[in-house]
Formats: structure tokens, C-alpha cells, sequence
């Protein structure tokens, strides 16, 4: 048969061996002669094979002569004799192939068992030196793969032929395979443009794989296959998505505990965005909204990557770090399985986007060097750690007593069955509109907020150690408990509003309408300090904060839909006979709240009886349906699935009444139909009685 020709490979067979080794180069070329036999016999053709006899003194030789061959070689044949893999020439060639081929495997979809390398065992592989860390690491790769052992034959057995044979017609249908179409792009895309004269024999080739843009898909597949790994950077606003498609993928493979052994990601320090040059400077003629855009940028990443982590991250594995200085490189490490570190660093151009960026793969070097530069670069950092406050309920019902502090990342843990508070701020933002004030509520999205996905929420966060810098000492130790202070709760909302929208300038000051506390069964509480704030009409929202405009109407069919789907979970939901019955009340007063006295009625029978009769499951499906509300972003239909929880258990004890005070479209009119109705407000004040008591509500495990 007529053997595979491929124009773009120099060399079908680059053959690694140590040439320390002399007392075996006449078994080298007994076998390299028989390859070549066998070759041509099977393919008609002859084989081009790259086996350097020259003995190589210098680094800049190697590369020169022998790495260029390497590249350009479609296969590597490795002759394992003693010196094998403690050369540091045969090592190079190892470590540069095995990356090859890793990059080779996906482009001309190889299947698992499928090998590019061909060892051969010229000695016994137990005699072989494993002293340092990479021979092991290179040992234990040659033993994964299908090697022929031929060791203890003479060239003229039979057994040698029949190896040699079998290791050959193999080599020819992997030659076969890197060969087929669309296979070009294993090499870079300059490489593509300038053709053959680019691959010519004595062109200097580098050590290192480049290409331009930022390769998601090659990101995430190396974050999939490592056990761990360090990413530097400014305002990588990708990452996160691909750590999202990483951790998928690993917890498809191996279980839904798997996580990294570690996960650093450094970003700069806050302080020193100011002093950074990128596309942001080139695009904005005016340092200030340049430097505003990549504030908004950088925190919208930062934000985005905490909040994947605080929701699928596993604690103890994973840090946030800030880099006090100008960072001295842009780029990722990638710890894989085998001990291989794949190095990624990024040679930014201010004037063209991240997108355009030129990356360089490679190994990492023999003495570890930018393992250690990843590691001293975490190891100066600091930790980007928001430390919340935690303490109870003031004597006075509107205050909260601080008496520690903890991280954010290790609260609000399911199942902790804490007795602790925390905390928070709730943001009644709003803006003065075509009809009049309007409310402004976001979608929540993994793009902006750690909890309580699909659900529509004013501005919330906690109320953290820097809020409260007045109650810090010399040494930044805490001086002992306190009481919150409002202009802490003002600092807290003015925060929240820089960090997420970039808004620094208000049209009044924050103004506290009431403090709520809201019970979870088993973790910590929160305390929420409600606070209204009107933010600049002429601010534009990004439209992945998912922020839009909300009349009443909207919000009361919002929260509609919600009561409608707690009475279904309450269905389904597996509870005591108690607990359904206390969650049975809530529903039946949320119910009639709403002006559904008939079907709480309904309900409540059919709770005591035990049965849910079918058509009245399907009634309140039909009503789930009709009450579905959307809304619509960057060509994106958001399902919104309800209030997120404080503001549902608050909305007529607490957010309708501010609304009508701060001159909200149709709120004076819900809160006066709702008074013109004994059962609505009857419904609705002992609605604020059960939300309020701590024991009743933490009895009930599902939220109603």
C-alpha cells in the first residue's frame, strides 16, 4: 500500500536516544535499520527519519539543530537505554514532545489509548535512574504508554521482528492519522501564512507554543486536566466562565466533590489600577473614564470569580489574592497528574483588546523556575478576604451589636445550624422616571450575586470590617464589641453601589427606613438595615448587571408567581406532619395577601386531609403559568423565578410602604386596597408576626 505523505511534516520519525550511552549505538542503528526495512515494505515508501549521530555541546546547538526536528516530526520513537532519562538532552526532547502530542491530541482527535510516542526498552526499565522528581515524572509517563521490550534479543530472533513489525504497522496508522485533512493548525497561525519556507530545515523554531487571542477552550481543558493551578492577572473577565466549565467537567469525570488541590488566583491590588496602560487608555480619551471603566472591569471580575467560588468552591482549596505591586508577569501555571507543569503567560499590547493578546505555552524548566516565580508571587500577596460582622440583635430594635468577625467565604454554609447573626444592608435603590419614581431591581445571575439565582433584588451585601474601620486599633485588631454606627451602614451602601455599578456620586445621602431580621433553619441569621437611596437618572447599567425599572404591578406579579410555586414545593417537599402544617399557614396567609382567599381556603383542606386532590394541583400550575414574568437583556430571555428572600417575606411590611414614601407609582394605592380588605390585612400583619418569630419560622425546611 502506498504509505501516508504529509508535505507539512519534515520528519515522519524524530528518534530520541542518549548518545552517552555508546556501548548501544549498534544495537540504535540494528533497530532504526529494521524500521526502515519494515516501513518500506509496508508502505512502499521511505521513511523520513531524524536520528542526530553528532554529539551536542551547547543549549543554543540543541535548539537550533534538534528542537526543529522535533517540531517537525510527526512521531517520536524514545530508545530507553540507562542514560536515557537522566540526559538532560533526552529529557528536553521528552518533555517538548509530550507536549506536542498533548496539543496534537485534541487537533487530530485521538482516542485515549491512541500515542504519538513509541517507546522502546533497550534495558530493563527497573534498572533505570528515578533520583530527581522529573526522571521519576518521565519514567512513570513511558510506563503508561505501549512500549515493545526488546532488551534480551538479538536483532536476527524471530521475536525482535515480529516486535519490530508490530511497532511499525502501529507507527503507520498513527502517521496515517495526523496526516487527514484540517490538520494544519498544529502549527502556529504565522507558521500557516508564511508556508513551507516557514518549516524549513535550519528556521530557528521555539520551545514554546504561541498563538494570538485568548484560547478559552484550551484554558479550560487545562484547568480540567490539572490538580491545580495559579492564574495571575489584571481583568481576565473570561476566567470565571471557564472555571465554571473546568469544574463542570471535572465533576462529570470523577464526582460532585472534586475540586483543584489548590486554586490562587492573584489580581492587582486596587490601589495600582490608576498606574496600569491597556486598551482602556487607548479607547477612552479621558484618563478618568478610562480608569472608571477599569475599575468596573476589574471589580465585576473579582466579584464574578468569588462569587463561582463561594457557591461551588470546595474551603480550604481555593484563595483570592491582591498583588501590593506592579504585577511582574500575566499569565497561569497548570500542576497536571503526571508532575508536568504547563506554564501560560500573556504578552499584552495596550493597544489592541485582551482578545489580541499573544500567549506563550511551554513546560516549565528542569529547576522548576516559574513554578517558583508563581509561588513567590502568591506568597507576597495578600489575601482578598471580606470579612463580615457577626453578632446579635441589639436591646433596641433597631440596632446590631458586632462582637467578631468572620470570613465571608466560611458563612451562610449549609447546614452549620448556627445561632450567630450577620449583618447586612438591604438597598432600596430607585430613579426618578418618565411616570414618575420607579424601583430598580437586578436579576441575579453568576455574574452578579452568589445566591438566589433567577430571583429579582434591590442592591444587598454585607456590612464588612472596612465599613467599620473607626472600631480598629494600630495593628487593625478589633477594640472589643460595638454597635454598629449609621455612618458604618452608609459606608456599607455607598460600597455596595462603587462596587457594583460605579456609581459614586448620589443625588442625597443614603436614608434608613427600618431594620428586618430574617431567620434561616440552618445557618446563620441576617439583620438587615433597609435603606432607600435614589441613584443619578442619567446612569447607564451594563447589561450584564441584569438592573431594570419595575412598577408595582410588575413586582406584585412577580411575587404572585411565587406563592403560587411555594405552594407546589410545599406539595412535594418532604416534612413532618407539623411542619407542613406551619408551612400550610404561610402559604394560606401569603394566599390570601394576595387576594386568593377561595384557594387558601382550598388549600388549607387539602393540607388537613392529607391528599392534594389533582385538580388542584393543575388550577395552581395554570396560575404559575399565567403569573410567569420575563424580562430581556443582550438578546436574553431571564425567567424570574420571584423576590429574593427578604424582600419577598418584606414586601408589604416593608418595601410597599417605602415605595409610597418615597413617591413610587400605585404603592398608596396596594397598601390602600390592602387596608379596604379585612382578609388582606389581616393576612398581611400576622404574615409580619410569623416572619418575625425566629422559632417558628426555623422550624419550617423549606422557604415559604
Amino acid at each position: 500500500m502506498q504509505g501516508p505523505v504529509r508535505n507539512e511534516w519534515q520528519y515522519d520519525v524524530f528518534v530520541s536516544y542518549a548518545r552517552t550511552d555508546e556501548h548501544f549505538s549498534g544495537r540504535i542503528s540494528d533497530i532504526t535499520l529494521r524500521i526502515r526495512e519494515v516501513f518500506r515494505s509496508l508502505t512502499g515508501r521511505e521513511l523520513r527519519l531524524f536520528l542526530d549521530r553528532e554529539a551536542i555541546s551547547t543549549a543554543s546547538l540543541w535548539e537550533q539543530r534538534i528542537m526543529t526536528a522535533v517540531e517537525n516530526s510527526a512521531v517520536l520513537i524514545a530508545i530507553q537505554t540507562p542514560s536515557y532519562f537522566t540526559s538532560e538532552w533526552c529529557g528536553r526532547e521528552w518533555d517538548v514532545f509530550t507536549m506536542l502530542e498533548a496539543e496534537r491530541r485534541d487537533r487530530h482527535k485521538l482516542l485515549p489509548y491512541e500515542s504519538l510516542i513509541f517507546p522502546i526498552l533497550l534495558t530493563d526499565a527497573a534498572l533505570m535512574m528515578t533520583k530527581s522528581p522529573d526522571t521519576h515524572r518521565r519514567v512513570a509517563e513511558m510506563r503508561k504508554r505501549q512500549s515493545i521490550n526488546i532488551s534480551r534479543l538479538s536483532p536476527q530472533a524471530d521475536e525482535f521482528t515480529e516486535l519490530v513489525t508490530r511497532l511499525v504497522r502501529d507507527l503507520v496508522v498513527m502517521l496515517d492519522k495526523v496526516s487527514g485533512s484540517g490538520t494544519t493548525d498544529v502549527f502556529s497561525t504565522d507558521e500557516q501564512r508564511l508556508g513551507a519556507s516557514a518549516r524549513a530545515p535550519g528556521r530557528m523554531i521555539p520551545l514554546v507554543a504561541t498563538y494570538s487571542g485568548a484560547d478559552q477552550q484550551r484554558f479550560t481543558r487545562l484547568l480540567t486536566e490539572a490538580r491545580a493551578a495559579t492564574i495571575v492577572g489584571v481583568a481576565n473577565g473570561w476566567v470565571a466562565d471557564c472555571l465554571e466549565a473546568a469544574l463542570t467537567a471535572k465533576r462529570t469525570r470523577a464526582g460532585p466533590d472534586t475540586f483543584w488541590d489548590h486554586l490562587h488566583v492573584v489580581f492587582l491590588a486596587d490601589d495600582l489600577l490608576p498606574f496600569i496602560h491597556d486598551e482602556f487608555s487607548i479607547g477612552f480619551p479621558s484618563r478618568a473614564d478610562a480608569l472608571r471603566e477599569r475599575v468596573r472591569r476589574y471589580g465585576q471580575t473579582k466579584r464574578r470569580v468569588m462569587s463561582l467560588l463561594l457557591r461551588f468552591g470546595t474551603a480550604g482549596r481555593w484563595t483570592l489574592y491582591t498583588y501590593p505591586y506592579l504585577l511582574p508577569f500575566v499569565g497561569n501555571i497548570f500542576y497536571l497528574s503526571d508532575d508536568k507543569r504547563i506554564v501560560q503567560l500573556a504578552i499584552p499590547r495596550p493597544s489592541r483588546g485582551e482578545d489580541e493578546n499573544l500567549y506563550i505555552d511551554f513546560l516549565d524548566r528542569v529547576d522548576q523556575y516559574f513554578e517558583s516565580a508563581f509561588r513567590e508571587v502568591v506568597e507576597v500577596s495578600r489575601e482578598e478576604h471580606e470579612v463580615v460582622l457577626v453578632g446579635s440583635p441589639g436591646w433596641r430594635p433597631d440596632t446590631f451589636i458586632c462582637r467578631s468577625a468572620r470570613f465571608r467565604r466560611s458563612v451562610l454554609v449549609e447546614g452549620r445550624n448556627s445561632e450567630d447573626w450577620l449583618a447586612a444592608v438591604l438597598v432600596l435603590t430607585w430613579r426618578q422616571g418618565g411616570e414618575g419614581p420607579e424601583p430598580l431591581l437586578q436579576v441575579n445571575t453568576p455574574h452578579n450575586s452568589t445566591r438566589e439565582m433567577s430571583k429579582a433584588s434591590h442592591v444587598s451585601g454585607y456590612v464588612n470590617q472596612r465599613d467599620c474601620s473607626q472600631r480598629r486599633g494600630p495593628d487593625h485588631e478589633w477594640l472589643g464589641e460595638f454597635e454598629i454606627a449609621p455612618e458604618s451602614i452608609e459606608a456599607a451602601v455607598r460600597r455596595e453601589l462603587a462596587a457594583d455599578f460605579s456609581i459614586v456620586e448620589l443625588p442625597h445621602e443614603p436614608r434608613l427606613t427600618g431594620t428586618v431580621r430574617f431567620f434561616y433553619p440552618d445557618k446563620e441569621n441576617l439583620f438587615f438595615y433597609v435603606v432607600e437611596q435614589e441613584l443619578p437618572r442619567a446612569h447607564r447599567f451594563t447589561a450584564n448587571v441584569q438592573m431594570f425599572p419595575w412598577t408595582v404591578s410588575e413586582l406584585l406579579t412577580v411575587r404572585r408567581n411565587q406563592v403560587f410555586s411555594n405552594v407546589l414545593r410545599m406539595f412535594d417537599a418532604t416534612m413532618s406532619d407539623n411542619q407542613r402544617d406551619r408551612a400550610a399557614r404561610i402559604v394560606g396567609l401569603n394566599l390570601r395577601a394576595h387576594g386568593e382567599p377561595g384557594l387558601a381556603l382550598s388549600v388549607a383542606d387539602a393540607i388537613s386531609q392529607r391528599q392534594v386532590p389533582s385538580s388542584l394541583v393543575e388550577r395552581i400550575q395554570a396560575d404559575l403559568t399565567a403569573t410567569t414574568v420575563y424580562r430581556y437583556a443582550a438578546g436574553r430571555e431571564l425567567h424570574i423565578d420571584g423576590l429574593a428572600g427578604l424582600q419577598y417575606r418584606a414586601f408589604f411590611s416593608h418595601l410597599v410602604p417605602a415605595y409610597a414614601g418615597i413617591g413610587i407609582p400605585d404603592s398608596a394605592a396596594l397598601l390602600a386596597a390592602i387596608s379596604n380588605d379585612p382578609s388582606r390585612a389581616e393576612a398581611v400583619q400576622e404574615l409580619g408576626v410569623l416572619y418575625n418569630d425566629g422559632e417558628f419560622m426555623v422550624s419550617i425546611p423549606i422557604e415559604v
